[in-house]
């Protein structure tokens, strides 16, 4: 995969002879002499020269391609690549039909001595033709075919608006950009004849907002404006929609928010202040169609931006391109020059802080700052066209991509610049597709994932649907299909492959839920799977909110586990329990999602047991982790269990016990039934948290020798044969079948607040 995303990559910066040369071929009906079989063709203008068609068996003597574009194109030159040395044309000309009646007039270029295994090409001034033809004149036929045979062919010239859809529409591979999008960045009041439609938030403020907007807007228009309270009932892509609210109380909002192309919450404008903004043909409902939010999280705020866009409204029949932003809750004229004038760093990951900044907050100079981040990187293009991928923006590649449709409608960017830009954003996606684990065999997803395959992947998915949706590019048809079956599998799922503590979150805090919020799969919050997933992990960490350390885990001394997972958790289901705790782990932590107090939740005191999720117990049932053998459990789904944490109370002082029931998994340690962490008195007596060390001896756990030596793995997965959680006293029984010719069996008695005895 690496080779072929390479040789696109090169291709599409090779072919540029002038500056305004593009490779135009995808936009031509392709077909040859001797005909060859349907969409043999395809492979001659595939971008690919690893790829190529030959003539039939059983043809002879020379033949010819040739590229119909359907109406009359400026040419300016033909290269073409031959791959084989039994079937390969010496002399050639090509030539062109200036009108299409079939007679090719017109002599662009000849040659001979044609080369192998190296580009031919050709450059001449612009030709007005409508069909191009490469013919050979003289050639060499090894065997019973014509000849020549063609990895590529390369037809140079001017691009027009609409090619990548006629190359779409003709079934021709897209490779390249050679034309910014179209953009509409003004939105009309009434779109064919329909009237806008206000969708109001869940709250009175925004209800109250949102019925004085409509009677505003109809005034305005002549024509009633209604409000509605679904999606559904909005017209979404086929009249303008404007949103009122924030992620909290909206669910256009919600869903534009978890997109990256609205950031209103409770933060952001802030108390008392509100932003006007539009948002430009949002996925998934294209056409063209835009969005109006007018966000705010208190009624003084949304009283005052619905005044503001009744204001822009009354002076025209289309609302401008608007981000405006009206808060005390931002940073700084001060903060922001300061920040503006620091040299970006020179990856993507420094547009994406600087485009997210302008999104939220609306300051030119963050716009500016973007802009020269995104200068850098098609300078970085320019000198080297190879450039890989680092790992900041492996992980950050979703968010990069999304930042980049957002951002791409800034008026300050002329078309040059998006041109050019989207240029380094569609180089960046084609060197995504060899960092993700599993690739090939995505789209054959069943089961569970992984962080190395989820990071890039989220990348290939907000990607791939921009480039997909506005450019056409042949492989995001590809990439979309692996995402949708990868993530779609994970969905069923609250835990992936990882089995350790920071892995999990990277593989669905940082991805999965990423994408499952973004496109609307509902099912994983109201199915249950996001409490499962935030509860299992408040599970594995002690009171004070510090993660249990098991798997590849850090010495962690903080929080952030916490911080970094629950706030998705409180705002999809609203469980008061989340934001209690986030505010008990960190007392500065500041809610963005709910106004509501929290509530302390008693579920997680006591002898707690997380069972082991159905689809991970599938996966390590029938595929073995990194180059193990595969090892079968004797354990039924229904008793295999995860983890078993033992929280005498919330106090930061109160004993935690956690225990490992898992012992595989990737990032794994073989630690199938042991004791992770013992937390008394604020200190930690026990304590799992390292990288790569892995062995059963280096656990608190049983290390069984048989004959003298240990040399069998545990096996995966630790029985659950009694439990009880009682006043002042916790017991759990498990145990560990068939390990080394034994069964080990091990009992945790714990009288709360005082000791643990655990027998084994």
């Amino acid at each position: 995969m690496r080779v072929f995303m390479l040789v696109i990559a090169g291709l599409c910066l090779a072919c540029c002879h002038a500056a305004d040369d593009a490779n135009i071929t995808p936009a031509a009906e392709v077909t040859c002499h001797p005909e060859v079989a349907e969409g043999r063709l395809q492979s001659v203008t595939d971008g690919r020269v690893d790829t190529g068609f030959a003539f039939e068996v059983g043809t002879s003597g020379d033949g010819w391609v040739a590229f119909d574009f359907g109406r009359a194109r400026a040419v300016t030159g033909l290269r073409f690549y031959q791959h084989s040395e039994i079937y390969y044309t010496t002399e050639y000309v090509m030539e062109a039909d200036a009108d299409g009646d079939g007679e090719f007039e017109l002599t662009l270029a000849a040659g001979a001595d044609a080369k192998i295994s190296d580009w031919n090409e050709h450059h001449w001034d612009a030709a007005q033709v409508r069909v191009v033809r490469l013919r050979s004149v003289a050639g060499v036929s090894g065997g019973k075919r014509a000849h020549p045979c063609l990895a590529e062919v390369v037809v140079l010239g001017a691009p027009m608006v609409g090619d990548a859809i006629r190359a779409h529409e003709l079934g021709n591979p897209v490779t390249s950009v050679d034309a910014a999008r179209d953009i509409q960045r003004s939105t009309p009041l009434v779109v064919d004849g329909r009237a806008p439609v206000v969708i109001a938030g869940e709250d009175d403020a925004s209800r109250e907002a949102a019925s004085g907007l409509a009677r505003g807007l109809t005034g305005i228009v002549g024509t009633e404006v209604s409000v509605v309270a679904t999606l559904d009932d909005a017209g979404l892509g086929e009249r303008t929609v404007i949103a009122v609210g924030n992620c909290v109380t909206n669910p256009l909002v919600a869903r534009l928010y978890h997109n990256r192309r609205a950031f209103e919450d409770y933060l952001c404008p802030g108390p008392g202040g509100y932003t006007v903004r539009t948002v430009c043909d949002p996925y998934p409902w294209r056409g063209g169609v835009n969005v109006i939010v007018v966000g705010g999280g208190d009624a003084e705020g949304l009283d005052a931006g619905i005044a503001r866009l009744l204001e822009i409204a009354s002076a025209g029949d289309e609302l401008p391109w608007l981000l405006e932003v009206s808060s005390q809750a931002g940073p700084t004229t001060a903060e922001v020059r300061a920040d503006a004038a620091k040299t970006p760093d020179p990856t993507f990951t420094a547009f994406l802080a600087a485009a997210e900044d302008y999104q939220r907050w609306g300051h030119e100079e963050h716009a500016r700052k973007a802009i020269a981040a995104l200068d850098l990187m098609v300078a970085i293009y320019a000198e080297n066209p190879d450039r890989d991928i680092p790992w900041n923006e492996e992980t950050n590649s979703g968010a990069i991509f999304a930042a980049w449709e957002a951002f791409e409608p800034c008026p300050l960017l002329t078309d040059a610049q998006r041109l050019d830009y989207t240029r380094a954003f569609l180089s960046l996606l084609y060197s995504i597709p060899q960092r993700v684990s599993g690739y090939a065999n995505l789209e054959r997803s069943e089961l569970v994932t992984w962080n190395h395959t989820t990071f890039p992947l989220l990348g290939l998915y907000f990607g791939g649907r921009y480039f997909q949706h506005y450019h056409h590019i042949t492989v995001c048809d590809e990439y979309l299909a692996k995402a949708h079956a990868c993530f779609g599998a994970q969905a069923r799922s609250w835990k992936p492959q990882e089995d350790a503590d920071s892995y999990i979150t990277c593989t669905m805090t940082r991805t999965s839920i990423r994408y499952f919020l973004a496109e609307g799969l509902d099912e994983f919050v109201t199915g249950g799977n996001m409490a499962r997933y935030a509860d299992y992990m408040i599970g594995v960490c002690d009171s004070r909110g510090w993660a249990g350390g098991f798997g590849d885990s850090s010495y962690s001394s903080n929080s952030g586990l916490l911080t970094g997972l629950l706030p998705d958790a409180l705002l999809t289901t609203g469980d008061a329990g989340y934001r209690w705790v986030l505010q008990h782990v960190d007392g500065k932590w500041v809610n963005p999602y709910q106004e509501a107090p929290g509530e302390r939740p008693d579920r997680f005191v006591g002898v707690n047991v997380f069972p082991l999720d159905e689809q991970v117990y599938e996966y390590t049932q029938t595929y073995p982790y990194y180059n193990e053998p595969l090892m079968k459990s004797e354990v039924p789904v229904e008793r295999a269990w995860d983890k078993i944490s033992f929280r005498e109370s919330w106090d930061p002082d109160a004993q935690y016990l956690l225990m490992d029931g898992f012992g595989r998994g990737k990032h794994l340690h073989y630690d199938t039934n042991c004791i992770n962490e013992y937390v008394a008195d604020g200190e930690r007596w026990l304590a799992d948290h390292d990288y790569l060390v892995r062995n059963t001896t280096e656990h608190c756990m049983l290390s069984v020798l048989r004959n003298g030596r240990g040399d069998t793995l545990i096996p995966t997965m630790a029985e659950l044969t009694c439990t009880a959680d009682l006043p002042g006293w916790g017991i759990v029984r498990t145990s560990v079948p068939g390990y080394s010719g034994l069964d080990w069996d091990r009992a945790v008695v714990w009288r709360k607040g005082r000791y643990f005895v655990v027998t084994d």
